[in-house]
């Protein structure tokens, strides 16, 4: 009878630890990541003042290269008028003029890469809010995994801007591990002067693959 009984709890034990092997073969782990997409900001208002200021630059340093020409083929030509004091009036500003094309060029080659300081960026709500001590050249968005909206407040230079996504959440198991997709991403609302999306796969519209470049 002891036998009997030992050999039943013991039948009854193993079948407890095989449920709970099954248990934990089948049990999923979320994976933690949120879908995301990146945002590269462009100021475009400094960027058209400073492409007017370049085409203004380029031409001064032209007259004044026409002006130095003309000085010297009239010296060849024998003028014998003292001109060393236009040449290096002349050669003045057009070293000062260079000096200042080199920078324009420079601020203008840091905004096309979209190198930008963000104040401040608030999600939904305003439940969470990230603050940011270096400029970067794209920012990665998270996508709220519990709904099929997000909605961005941006500070940039002090001024709040708006940006809102929509998009449709899947799942994909792998390895026991769940992971949140968002497909058919696309940006519904903004207060930016002008946003571009663009995605490698087009016919995806994965949020992970998207780049907005949002202009302001």
């Amino acid at each position: 009878m002891k036998y009997t009984t030992r050999t039943l709890l013991l039948f009854f034990f193993g079948c407890l630890v095989l449920i709970a092997i099954s248990c934990d073969d089948n049990e999923l782990n979320l994976s933690g990541a949120e879908p995301f997409f990146k945002v590269v900001f462009i100021n475009q208002d400094s960027m058209d003042r400073l492409t007017v200021r370049q085409k203004e630059i380029k031409a001064a340093i032209k007259d004044i290269d026409d002006s130095v020409s003309v000085i010297t083929g009239l010296i060849a030509n024998g003028d014998e008028t003292d001109y060393s004091g236009n040449l290096s009036s002349l050669k003045d500003q057009k070293a000062a003029l260079t000096k200042e094309q080199t920078t324009v060029n420079n601020n203008i080659k840091v905004i096309k890469s979209g190198k930008v300081q963000l104040d401040r960026l608030t999600g939904d709500a305003g439940e969470s809010e990230v603050t940011y001590e270096d400029s970067l050249t794209s920012y990665k968005f998270p996508l709220n995994s519990n709904a099929d909206i997000s909605r961005y407040y941006i500070t940039i230079n002090g001024e709040t801007y708006t940006l809102e996504a929509t998009y449709s959440r899947e799942t994909a198991v792998k390895e026991r591990t769940v992971t949140i997709l968002a497909n058919n991403f696309d940006i519904t609302e903004y207060s930016f002067n002008s946003i571009k999306i663009s995605q490698k796969d087009s016919t995806n519209f994965s949020s992970n693959e998207a780049k907005v470049t949002a202009y302001f």
